[in-house]
């Protein structure tokens, strides 16, 4: 949710991102460049949303006017679920598991536009 717009921002396993307005109204549909999407972040202050999921982290900026735009993506390991953003430093923050080892892994990944 972006309260400034007061948008909701929805992904999922479609391919798709769509923009709500809280009240429920369908303002605009984008396609994904992964095939699904685990679970996202948004900076409040940048309005760039980071999305994990596919084997990949995705960085969407939204004007709150026109439909989102994917603004950059970078391919990670298949196992990725969960992305953070540091509201102080903007860092991305990835982190992934393995099953088959029981490893766990957490990278820090920045943006520059």
């Amino acid at each position: 949710y972006d309260p400034t717009f007061d948008q909701l921002l929805v992904g999922g396993t479609n391919g798709k991102l769509s923009v709500y307005t809280s009240g429920g109204k369908h303002l605009s549909t984008i396609d994904m460049p992964a095939d699904r999407i685990d679970q996202c972040d948004l900076d409040h202050q940048t309005h760039l949303m980071a999305c994990a999921g596919g084997g990949k982290i995705i960085l969407i900026a939204n004007d709150g006017t026109n439909p989102p735009k994917v603004v950059g993506q970078i391919d990670v390991s298949p196992g990725i679920h969960t992305v953070a953003i540091d509201p102080k430093t903007g860092t991305i923050w990835g982190a992934w598991s393995v099953r088959a080892t029981g490893a766990a892994f957490i990278q820090g990944f920045t943006y520059t536009p």
